[in-house]
């Protein structure tokens, strides 16, 4: 068994970095092959809330997953998740002519491309794991053991 943290030491914590959202460039894969050269962009954390409610975008109305549903909650994710550069940006948006940010989002990252950055998001968000094969669901209905 490991150690149990006391409450002293807890006081100890640095509160500014308990509640700093974590973040990770991600390689643009789609742009980085129309621009000839590697390109990032920054992704961030999503809180349990934010994360639950875009999810909740994809189910059908028997509870489960809508693929056709699936893909509005992805790019919602990449939406919010994705800090730099600002996907809502009104000149960006009249450059690329597309009607909405999220319609600017299905044409930057098209395709796989998307899903795999939604997919960072859920990772640094603690809703995903990352496994040799891919990315799995993390198990969010674990019981907890005394």
């Amino acid at each position: 068994m490991g150690n149990i943290i006391s409450i002293k030491e807890m006081m100890q914590i640095d509160r500014e970095k308990l509640v700093e959202k974590a973040t990770k460039e991600v390689k643009a894969k789609h742009l980085s092959k129309v621009m000839g050269k590697p390109v990032y962009i920054k992704v961030q954390a999503l809180s349990g809330s934010t994360f639950a409610s875009i999810m909740q975008m994809a189910q059908g109305k028997d509870g489960n997953v809508d693929i056709g549903k699936s893909r509005v909650a992805q790019a919602q994710l990449v939406l919010r998740g994705v800090v730099e550069p600002n996907l809502r940006d009104k000149e960006l948006l009249e450059y690329f002519n597309a009607p909405t940010p999220k319609e600017l989002v299905e044409m930057l990252f098209p395709g796989g491309e998307l899903v795999n950055i939604a997919n960072e998001i859920g990772i640094l968000s603690g809703f995903m794991d990352e496994t040799e094969d891919g990315v799995e669901e993390a198990d969010l209905g674990e019981e907890v053991k005394n």
